[in-house]
């Protein structure tokens, strides 16, 4: 499952993924899809790391147009969050609308569809969930491109990191202000 021989390891060439509105009879076998929805449906605890998004995200998956299956990387909580297939109608659940999330470089469909069915089938061979490292758009993008990775989660550690540095910054200047301040004083 994790090994191919058209996997890229080059960071330096990742780039963005595009997202585009779909309709059901437009998606293709292979393609990555998504669903968008709210994070504190998800854990109300991530709001504070997806403030950035007004609290959505996409949760991805790859789509098998034969059968109008999905295979993601979901679970009721974090402990039981596994590769499965499921109903696009079960995917989507309820949410009316469905993107196709479109990468510049991506595997041939055969090795995607391969490796998505693979990681279904055989769920204990794919690592457990993590926020950053490995969750369901990690592991799509990852059938996709051959890269693990996650757009979100870096774009969410990217945010947080900005707004350390906001408050380091605002810290040091009223640090400097009030030693600034005792400097003139005469005591």
């Amino acid at each position: 499952l994790l090994a191919t021989s058209h996997i890229m390891t080059d960071p330096i060439k990742r780039k963005m993924p595009r997202i585009e509105i779909v309709q059901l009879g437009d998606l293709k076998t292979g393609d990555q899809i998504a669903v968008m929805g709210q994070v504190a449906d998800l854990n109300p605890s991530l709001l504070p790391l997806m403030g950035h998004t007004d609290g959505v995200y996409f949760h991805p998956g790859i789509f098998d147009k034969e059968i109008l299956e999905v295979i993601d990387f979901h679970g009721d909580n974090r402990a039981n969050a596994k590769p499965k297939r499921r109903p696009i109608l079960e995917f989507a659940a309820g949410r009316p609308q469905l993107y196709r999330v479109v990468h510049e470089n991506c595997l041939p469909v055969e090795t995607t569809m391969k490796m998505a069915n693979e990681a279904a089938e055989k769920r204990s061979y794919w690592p457990g969930y993590d926020l950053i490292t490995n969750n369901c758009e990690t592991f799509a993008t990852y059938l996709k491109t051959g890269i693990k990775h996650s757009a979100q989660a870096s774009a969410a550690l990217c945010h947080l990191l900005l707004k350390a540095a906001s408050a380091v910054t605002a810290a040091a200047v009223v640090a400097g202000s009030a030693s600034v301040c005792s400097f003139g004083a005469k005591g």
